[in-house]
């Protein structure tokens, strides 16, 4: 699989988790905001151990915003850890990060993952390799998505 189809279906479990929470009860938001959390930090460390670096040519300072962006999600990440599905701020602060993922999200498909299929075509097969090895390393040997 291509690295970008992997990230993309990364992407796509993500956008599902954040419309499960939206119907869940309190308990089950704090499970589901637990998996969202998991799912992009170990997505975050697959694109900046390797995605990242293997496009930085591409648009270097590009790749830094996307990294900012990947700091940004996870301090509101942090911050939601000190919250329960009970606090008045747990369902905004959610709305926030799912904001912010989405736009993340929208702009790498939008830009960076097409410039990569154009510039990267033979590399993007390898590189989805790597990445799905990375992933089942970093999820503790659970199928990577």
């Amino acid at each position: 699989m291509k690295a970008t189809e992997l990230l993309k279906k990364d992407h796509d479990r993500v956008k599902n988790l954040f419309k499960e929470i939206k119907s869940a009860g309190g308990d089950r938001k704090e499970e589901i905001l637990a998996t969202i959390a998991e799912e992009l930090r170990i997505h975050s460390d697959l694109e900046e151990k390797i995605f990242y670096p293997a496009v930085k040519s591409i648009d270097p300072d590009e790749i830094i915003r996307f990294q900012e962006a990947h700091h940004d999600i996870e301090e509101v990440l942090v911050d939601l850890e000190d919250l329960t599905a009970e606090d008045e701020e747990f369902d905004q602060r959610v709305k926030e990060l799912e904001q912010d993922v989405i736009d993340h999200l929208s702009e790498e498909e939008g830009d960076l993952f097409p410039k990569a299929e154009e510039q990267l075509k033979d590399r993007l097969t390898p590189l989805g390799s790597e990445l799905s090895n990375l992933k089942k390393e970093l999820s503790g040997g659970r199928k990577a998505a």
